[in-house]
């Protein structure tokens, strides 16, 4: 099923000139992407609007009573506009879409507007459709609409016409290289990332891996000194970096990129100190450092460990996609 969104007239006669494009992303507010008349059409109202560092988004959420079933109708739309030159971020609408395709083995539909590239992923569970919309090689804008019921494609050629034109003109110039980075964090080997000189620097030892909970590597440097590193591991986990259930971190930079650092609340006596680094990669993916410190007040020591592991395995880790 396609579903087609048509906008509304504008009441004027004539044919009203096209609107001047904006420069590039960093001139738009995603909220107003749509017209305060595309928005009546649609039946969105905006709901809120957020930032976090190179990604701005606009939630919008239907103004239709829950009760009304009456034919297909778009219960929420959330534009998202991404802008980054940092050297260890994707921000490009392919690889972008190529990313949530690659980790929820999801169809991946790719179509020209007026000469812009529009990648359409999904519809696939959990995340529904995505559609990113190419602007040049450091920025672009991402649509996740949610319809009832649950559209059977990602085909919104309405929606598409409407945002496209309102976007920067395309720049066909190249994306970054990729600096030979691996491009999936599942295809990772955790005992390959730590460097030899690192680990010889903190007499790490050769790790032993495990897949216990998630692929991971373990290493012990059978210390009994308080005060005395005494085990990391380095794990690769299919979910993101910043936790769940609202959990709350210190937000580290890692060689321009996030790392949510996690002091363990322990009650009662303990006798190691330990604390982890979650390094982003994707909202699907990340890499996680945990370090053991001998002692009970010795947690300070322990992050500084993990951070010094995490800022050594960083380049080896894929480019970031948030």
């Amino acid at each position: 099923m396609v579903l087609v969104l048509t906008a509304g007239c504008s009441g004027t006669s004539g044919t009203p000139e096209a609107p001047a494009r904006p420069a590039n992303v960093a001139a738009i507010n995603p909220c107003d992407l749509l017209t305060d008349q595309e928005k009546a059409d649609l039946r969105l109202k905006v709901d809120k609007e957020t930032k976090d560092g190179h990604r701005r988004s606009c939630t919008l959420l239907t103004t239709r009573l829950l009760d009304d079933s009456s034919g297909v109708r778009m219960g929420s739309l959330e534009l998202v506009l991404r802008d980054s030159a940092a050297p260890n971020r994707v921000a490009d609408a392919k690889r972008i879409a190529e990313s949530f395709q690659r980790e929820r083995s999801a169809n991946l539909v790719t179509t020209n507007v007026d000469g812009r590239e529009v990648y359409q992923v999904g519809p696939v569970q959990l995340i529904g459709c995505r559609v990113f919309f190419q602007v040049n090689a450091t920025s672009s804008l991402e649509v996740a609409p949610v319809t009832k019921p649950e559209s059977k494609d990602c085909a919104f050629p309405d929606l598409t016409r409407q945002l496209a034109a309102k976007l920067p003109a395309p720049d066909p110039a190249p994306v970054r290289a990729d600096r030979d980075r691996p491009v999936d964090v599942r295809a990772l080997d955790p005992c390959a990332l730590i460097s030899t000189d690192r680990k010889a620097s903190m007499r790490l030892g050769e790790g032993n891996p495990s897949t216990e909970v998630v692929r991971s590597c373990r290493y012990s440097t059978g210390t009994t000194t308080p005060g005395s590193l005494e085990f990391v591991s380095v794990s690769l986990w299919t979910s993101g970096a910043k936790g769940q259930n609202g959990e709350t971190s210190a937000v580290r930079v890692v060689n321009e990129r996030n790392a949510y650092e996690k002091r363990p609340d322990k009650s009662g006596v303990s006798t190691i100190s330990d604390c982890e680094y979650r390094l982003e990669v994707t909202t699907a993916t990340s890499v996680h450092v945990r370090s053991q410190v001998l002692g009970a007040n010795n947690v300070e020591p322990a992050c500084a460990a993990a951070a010094e592991v995490a800022a050594d395995i960083e380049p080896r880790l894929p480019l970031i996609v948030t």
